[in-house]
Formats: C-alpha cells, sequence, structure tokens
C-alpha cells in the first residue's frame, strides 16, 4: 500500500524527508516558496513540487492535502506552520500530522492543535516515518501469548530488495513462507514464484526469525 505524503517545507529536514519517501516508493509532494529548494527537491526525487506559500488555498487544493495520509509541517516560521497544524486538522481532517518546531514551546503549541507528533529533532521526525510505514506495510496475523511465535503478513513495497525474485529464496531454520497473497488470491509457494509490487507474503515461525525474513521484504 503507498501512502500519500504532503511536506510542507523544503529545507533541510523537508527536502530529506521528501527525498528518502520518494526513494522508498511513497507519493511524495512538497510545498515550498523557494525557486531554489523546489528545483533540488524536484532534481533529486520523484515528488510533485509545489512553489507558493504552505496556507495558499489554491495550492493546498492541488497538492490535494484532503487526500494525504500523513502532513510534514517543516516550516521555518513556526506561526504558518501551527496555521497549517489547524487546518490540517481541523478542515481536511489529515490523519496523522508530524510537525517540526524550533523549541519546547513551539512543539507544545503545535500538539495543542492536533499535531500527532511534534518534536524539534530531524532525526526524530526521521524515526516517526519509519515507524508509520512499518505499520502500513506489515501485519501481526497470530501472536502467541509467550510471544515466542507469530504469523505476519508483509507487503511488497516498490523499494523491496525482494521485488521481481523468486519467494522461495525467502525463509530460515525458524520461519517460512506459508503463503503469497497475489491480487485477492491466496497462493501457497513454489519454486520460481516471483513477487511483485503489492503481494502480501505471509511468513510463519520463531518471532525474531519471522522478524528477519519480513525485514528482506521491506528493505
Amino acid at each position: 500500500m503507498v501512502l500519500q505524503f504532503l511536506i510542507a517545507g523544503g529545507g533541510t529536514v523537508g527536502s530529506r524527508m521528501a527525498v528518502f519517501l520518494s526513494h522508498r516508493g511513497e507519493k511524495v509532494t512538497l510545498i515550498d516558496s523557494d525557486a531554489d529548494r523546489c528545483e533540488w527537491v524536484s532534481k533529486h526525487s520523484d515528488a510533485v513540487v509545489y512553489r507558493g506559500n504552505a496556507l495558499d488555498p489554491a495550492i493546498l487544493s492541488q497538492a490535494e492535502v484532503s487526500r494525504a495520509d500523513c502532513l510534514i509541517v517543516a516550516l521555518a516560521n513556526d506561526q504558518i506552520g501551527r496555521e497549517l497544524v489547524r487546518l490540517a486538522k481541523s478542515q481536511f481532517a489529515v490523519p496523522k500530522v508530524i510537525a517540526v518546531a524550533k523549541d519546547s514551546q513551539g512543539k507544545e503549541r503545535m500538539q495543542k492543535l492536533g499535531a500527532e507528533f511534534a518534536i524539534c529533532s530531524e532525526d526524530a521526525v526521521l524515526d516517526e516515518i519509519k515507524e508509520l510505514l512499518q505499520a502500513k506495510s506489515r501485519r501481526t496475523l497470530f501472536s502467541e501469548r509467550e510471544g515466542r511465535y507469530r504469523i505476519e503478513q508483509v507487503t511488497v513495497r516498490a523499494t523491496s530488495a525482494m521485488l521481481g525474485k523468486d519467494a522461495s529464496n525467502l525463509g530460515n531454520a525458524l520461519a517460512q513462507v506459508a503463503g503469497v497473497v497475489k491480487g485477492g488470491n491466496l497462493l501457497f509457494p513454489k519454486a520460481k514464484m516471483v513477487l511483485q509490487l503489492g503481494d502480501e507474503v505471509i511468513v510463519i515461525g520463531k518471532e525474531s526469525a519471522v522478524d528477519r525474513v519480513c525485514s528482506q521484504i521491506e528493505e
């Protein structure tokens, strides 16, 4: 499942997030008022870039803010950032808003306006995005009470190292691929079953071993 990200601000944080998410195969749109920043992001990613004010209703409409799964607010001006957070939650019902603030006071204000995650650290924003991506690409179908055994369903994404490769190459002594869902049909793994974008791989086995197999698919 491809997620739709809208990034407001093409500075250090915004541009880094745009490149990272674009290379993972997510749908990325970025808004920034600086022509040089817009050009750089366009050259280094597949993001759709709009030059202008992030509060401009016309630009927000073109950027499809109402369809965004996540809005990343990384603007230099905290006041504009707070207003964008408010609009995102009150008018456009964006499910998740991640906001970058200059200080702890700004962080608290962003959270009061509805941001699910507000922080001053660039790396912390990246960690939050990685967690969101993992949550969307992997789902636990069964977990033993003691946590020793687990069944996971993981999506083959556009950036997966296993894309176009044989599913029989997955697995180890403690975890195996139990099935692959292709186009809504559950298929049992066999030799030369090539994994395609959007396939759902079901992995069963020891918890730590299942994690290793799922990581092969996600990376």
